[in-house]
């Protein structure tokens, strides 16, 4: 059944990636960075 949905294992970890990486860019979109100093905005992204 991987094989229908990915054609290979290779293509299930590149499905998986990109689930990740969109998860990740939609919640750095939502955070308020405006207004803070770099190394502030840095810490305040990585909680």
């Amino acid at each position: 059944m991987l094989y229908y949905y990915f054609q290979s294992k290779g293509g299930l970890y590149v499905a998986v990636l990109e689930t990740m990486y969109a998860e990740f860019a939609r919640h750095e979109v939502s955070l308020d960075l405006a207004g803070l100093q770099p190394a502030a905005a840095l810490g305040f992204a990585r909680k």
